[in-house]
């Protein structure tokens, strides 16, 4: 399988055409625009694992559009990752028949970071298949939201969709907020969504310190099980190790 590395991006717009099957990994760090506009198109009949990470932690927020158009019978199967880093993603998805479209995002923000996502996600065409899923983890005084619509059109019958978002706020001064909407517009489908956020409280930790372990520990043990979550499903041994070794700097005193 083809592997595409980026880990440039000094150009404000970028288009990537895909035409045979490749794993793709992007992974942004520095000296990026304010503002990117990105094209990632998939092919009739390819296969492609796509592997994003931002995390340039710099004092500014940036701001990225990034549009998808999936072909027939294509399989995307996204890994996306928003670590340490103010940005306002807009994400954009038109999904052609017989796809498969998985897309799984994890998002991490600290201090006074704010992330704003919105997806907006197009089934056109019949007996496709999405499954949607999000973590989220926000401390200190950070601020998480995500509106994200899946649409099945009329001509998309026999479409099987599940969309499904998780988030743990770490201080009483986060916030998160989860928005997940299905609009379905054919009878033929399966479709499902939820959205649930959950607060480390005090009772809780308290719960958990009484048992012998310390705050920090019980955070870690957060972030551990919600990496091994998305790591499992990376398409490769080689891609985990990378993956966890990026992850490994945002467990607590890392």
């Amino acid at each position: 399988m083809k592997e595409i590395i980026i880990t440039q991006r000094p150009e404000k717009n970028k288009t990537l055409i895909l035409d045979q099957d490749c794993l793709v990994f992007e992974h942004l760090q520095a000296n990026l625009p304010d503002k990117i506009n990105t094209e990632i198109i998939v092919k009739d009949n390819v296969k492609v694992d796509y592997i994003f990470i931002l995390e340039s932690s710099e004092d500014k927020i940036l701001s990225e559009n990034r549009n998808l158009k999936l072909g027939l019978n294509s399989r995307l199967h996204n890994y996306y990752f928003y670590l340490d880093q103010s940005v306002h993603i807009s994400l954009n998805t038109h999904i052609d028949g017989q796809a498969d479209f998985q897309h799984q995002v994890l998002i991490l923000t600290q201090k006074k970071q704010t992330v704003y996502l919105q997806e907006n996600h197009h089934f056109l065409y019949p007996k496709s298949l999405g499954k949607f899923q999000l973590w989220a983890i926000a401390k200190d005084q950070s601020k998480i939201h995500v509106n994200a619509n899946v649409n099945i059109k009329k001509t998309a019958k026999n479409t099987e969709v599940a969309h499904h978002q998780q988030a743990w706020l770490l201080n009483k001064e986060a916030k998160i907020e989860l928005i997940p909407a299905l609009s379905v517009e054919p009878n033929e489908v399966k479709a499902s969504h939820s959205a649930k956020v959950s607060n480390l409280a005090c009772e809780q930790l308290f719960y958990l310190q009484s048992r012998g372990l310390d705050k920090e520990n019980i955070k870690n043990l957060l972030y551990q099980s919600i990496f091994q979550l998305i790591l499992n499903q990376l398409p490769s041994e080689v891609q985990r190790e990378n993956l966890a070794n990026i992850l490994n700097k945002y467990y607590v005193n890392k």
